[in-house]
């Protein structure tokens, strides 16, 4: 597939420790990559991005969900299903900020800033 150079070589830099393509490379990752959105690898990126798009996406994602299956219920309340869901969109793109930090740590994998474009 072709993404951006700097995506190329942080996959490389990635494969080359050992971490596999699909490990490496989310589906909503390459996504976003196909349409020339240079995003960094959950890897690499920083904690607080992780967090925060990890957290934005799941949340959308719960609350498509949620909005779908409460369409047959009127009666449920409207705020506290979006608090819910915002509530647990924030700890799970938390979660999953903490476990790619201790993934990057565990391989010893630079950060993005540090990645330079395959030429």
């Amino acid at each position: 597939m072709l993404y951006p150079l700097k995506i190329n070589a942080a996959l490389a830099v990635l494969e080359e420790a050992g971490i596999g393509h699909y490990r490496c490379a989310p589906l909503l990752h390459r996504f976003l990559w196909s349409m020339r959105i240079t995003i960094p690898p959950p890897h690499l990126a920083s904690t607080l991005w992780n967090a925060i798009f990890f957290a934005i996406w799941f949340s959308a994602g719960c609350g498509a969900m949620l909005w779908l299956l409460q369409w047959s219920h009127p009666d449920m309340m409207l705020d506290a299903s979006i608090v819910g869901v915002v509530v647990l969109g924030a700890v799970y793109g938390v979660g999953m900020a903490w476990r790619y930090r201790f993934l990057a740590r565990k391989y010893n994998l630079p950060r993005w800033i540090n990645i330079k474009s395959l030429s």
